[in-house]
């Protein structure tokens, strides 16, 4: 009997370690989000900023968010969001070449779900520029990934990464694209939250707060780059906030171009700002690929642990210490020597 009872009280000892694991995860912590206001919040209505890595373009780069790496990103990097960004247009080996890229999306979807992540699922234009030229391809493809994911409760649907061209507007073509995709995905997912790119390289969020969508658990988009966006595009993000939800879905500690340098001072600044205003962000990119913006390095081999600092490109140590940073104790920061430096090679 004292045998039965030892293992019994293991076996409890074991599932209460087992769930106090899994409660640490973010979505365990926060569940379902929701946008209150300009806030994102979390199911008991506090403020939540997520955190986390962007991929580069899924086809090339889903080895990255494998299991084991999203694991890794969560428990050590203290991430708990990643954004699946879906190249489309076929010049850049995208959807509309390979379809089936749509499958690698779910995988890696339902791979953040099962780690406890929040996951952006992202229609990612680029080349394509007016979001209105691929408006029934994007119905057909949000439609599907509204169906299969409504009851979940850590999605996001991005509905165009980075409309760009001077004569592609918020409201001539922006806004009425995603008025149509947001009707495709209220159909299926009453209430999941929506993100939507904004003007000139998603730089303009200010256009969008202008003239916001109707929808109340949409947000809106900006990315920066420290070779261009500095104080200007801040406080021009910031004056936008007052009175819009904003997400940073993609930003670079590299030059735009994804090469040449990177800039610790300015980046701080930039956390610093999203910090302050709880707002959440994404890095671009979570990838070895030959560019100084991917977070890993040249030589990484997957298999292999990211954490490690030989592992990690200067842009994912830096990266790294800002998703960390207020997470952990001070002493495991890691801060990266070149930290305050103003550039770095």
């Amino acid at each position: 009997m004292k045998r039965v009872n030892s293992l019994l009280v293991v076996g409890l000892a074991v599932t209460a370690i087992a769930l106090a694991g899994c409660a640490k995860t973010p979505l365990a912590k926060h569940g379902k989000l929701s946008v209150q206001g300009t806030q994102l919040v979390d199911a008991k209505g506090k403020p939540v900023q997520l955190r986390g890595f962007s991929t580069q373009h899924i086809a090339k780069t889903d080895m990255f968010v494998s299991p084991r790496y999203l694991k890794e990103l969560r428990d050590d990097f203290s991430s708990d969001v990643i954004r699946v960004a879906m190249y489309t247009n076929r010049r850049e080996y995208g959807y509309l070449l390979s379809p089936e890229l749509k499958e690698v999306v779910k995988r890696v979807v339902k791979d953040a779900t099962a780690e406890g992540m929040y996951a952006i699922i992202d229609w990612h234009i680029l080349a394509d520029k007016n979001p209105m030229d691929l408006v029934e391809e994007s119905k057909a493809f949000f439609d599907e990934m509204s169906k299969e994911f409504s009851s979940y409760k850590n999605v996001f649907y991005e509905l165009c990464n980075e409309p760009n061209g001077d004569d592609v507007t918020w409201g001539d073509h922006i806004k009425p694209y995603a008025e149509q995709v947001t009707e495709v995905i209220r159909k299926n997912d009453p209430d999941g939250i929506i993100l939507v790119g904004t003007p000139r390289w998603s730089s303009r969020p200010d256009e969008a707060a202008a003239d916001p969508l109707s929808d109340p658990q949409t947000m809106y988009v900006f990315h920066f780059y420290p070779d261009f966006a500095r104080d200007g595009a801040r406080d021009l993000i910031g004056r936008a906030h007052e009175t819009i939800p904003l997400f940073c879905t993609e930003f670079g500690v590299s030059e735009s171009s994804g090469t040449g340098k990177i800039y610790p001072a300015e980046i701080g600044k930039w956390m610093d700002f999203m910090d302050e205003r709880g707002i959440s962000w994404c890095n671009w990119n979570l990838s070895a690929l030959h560019e100084k913006s991917a977070a890993l390095q040249l030589s990484f081999k997957v298999g292999t642990e990211m954490r490690l600092q030989d592992k990690l490109s200067p842009s994912g140590e830096l990266v790294r210490y800002y998703m960390r940073r207020g997470r952990v104790a001070e002493q495991d920061l890691a801060k990266p020597d070149f930290l305050g430096e103003e550039i770095v090679r």
